[in-house]
């Protein structure tokens, strides 16, 4: 995964928290971009934009000073990272709360990264007592890397209703097989056409109506089905504020072992999630299945002790891991989540138009739903979906 992997682009904000050095580190320019109004602010109440463009890379020059001395141990920088990194140490000179997944990921995406799943760590130094005069506040550094899977060619983020959008990514990793999954304002989650030849997937959609979307990149690789790019578009509405409170972006922490739901607990409370939202959509309730629940069970557990998600650890893909175990079954979806908490879990499998198409899917009748807590008090949840 390593050969596969960017170099985490990192941003060092010493001098907005320290006293002034001869030479300021490079602070990334942002692209230039469409005004909003004025209700678009972040939490501060600063104007807030998104980006014009999403795409990557977007490659940096390497700053001066003791920026420059961090990106030599960390590699290239990239500026959609550089714009990420740069809020968040805004957010920690502010006090404000650390963000969650969910607050990360909409904080990458209106900097104009399309990878899925970043993450960051934030540092605060010792402050220098020499320079309380001059400024209280302790240096902050912070980082944003992600996993590269692949590069998408820049698109417009605000488009017209009715517009045709051309898509047009390329695989970083080896991938048997790729597809794209179209999730417009209402309504289900759709496939839409694809061609993939040497790594360059194309496709082309229409956003025939007004509203968000969010197009996925889903590439099968040998651990089995992964996003590997999320591209969201406006068609004439303006984006949500990238720093909006959402509902536990008061940190990804979680709770202790002795306060985490049991998974028993934590299953039947996903179950219930799972059962509301196909309520909504007017769809049958899946018949839950102790067969098809023993095996999710047996792979969050894998998932939880060997720390990483994927489809196959070893064990085989879904089908497989449910021939082995006696489960009949003609056709097969699953959905693998780690959060801090059932709400969070549910809310990320939701947000991806993939994970979606499973929960949502007609042909599916029954489901079985496994969760192991670790030691941390994080949840690992398998949702297995068959006819």
């Amino acid at each position: 995964m390593n050969a596969h992997l960017r170099a985490a682009p990192l941003l060092a904000a010493l001098l907005a928290c320290a006293p002034p050095a001869p030479q300021p580190p490079v602070r990334p320019p942002a692209r230039p971009a469409a005004p909003l109004p004025a209700a678009s602010t972040d939490r501060r109440g600063q104007p807030l934009r998104w980006q014009v463009t999403i795409g990557s890379p977007e490659p940096a020059p390497v700053p001066a000073g003791p920026d420059g001395e961090l990106y030599a141990r960390c590699g290239a920088p990239d500026f959609a990272l550089m714009r990420a990194a740069a809020t968040l140490v805004d957010r920690q000179l502010d006090g404000l709360a650390p963000c969650d997944a969910e607050c990360l990921g909409s904080v990458v995406r209106a900097s104009g990264a399309p990878q899925p799943w970043p993450r960051a760590w934030v540092s605060v130094g010792e402050r220098d007592e020499t320079a309380l005069a001059q400024d209280l506040r302790r240096p902050v550094v912070a980082a944003v890397a992600l996993d590269a899977l692949a590069d998408l060619r820049p698109l417009p983020v605000r488009v017209r209703a009715g517009d045709w959008i051309a898509l047009d990514a390329t695989l970083l990793v080896p991938a048997a097989a790729a597809s794209v999954v179209l999730l417009g304002p209402t309504g289900r989650p759709a496939s839409i056409l694809a061609t993939l030849s040497a790594r360059r997937l194309l496709s082309r959609f229409r956003a025939d109506r007004a509203g968000a979307w969010l197009v996925q990149v889903l590439a099968t690789l040998p651990a089995g089905p992964q996003p590997v790019l999320e591209v969201p578009l406006f068609a004439e509405v303006e984006p949500p504020d990238a720093l909006a409170e959402q509902a536990g972006a008061g940190g990804e922490a979680g709770p202790g072992p002795s306060t985490a739901p049991g998974p028993e607990r934590a299953a039947a409370a996903l179950l219930d999630l799972l059962a509301a939202a196909r309520d909504a959509e007017h769809l049958p309730p899946l018949r839950r299945d102790a067969g098809l629940g023993a095996v999710a069970l047996a792979h969050a557990r894998d998932m939880s002790q060997k720390g990483r998600l994927g489809h196959d650890l070893g064990a085989g893909s879904a089908m497989a891991r449910l021939e082995a175990a006696g489960v009949a079954a003609g056709r097969v979806g699953e959905n693998v989540a780690s959060a801090a908490t059932v709400a969070a879990a549910h809310r990320a499998l939701w947000a991806s138009p993939s994970h979606r198409q499973n929960m949502l899917d007609e042909s599916f009748r029954r489901v079985g739903v496994g969760v192991a807590v670790d030691a941390r008090g994080r949840l690992w949840v398998a949702e297995l979906f068959a006819d």
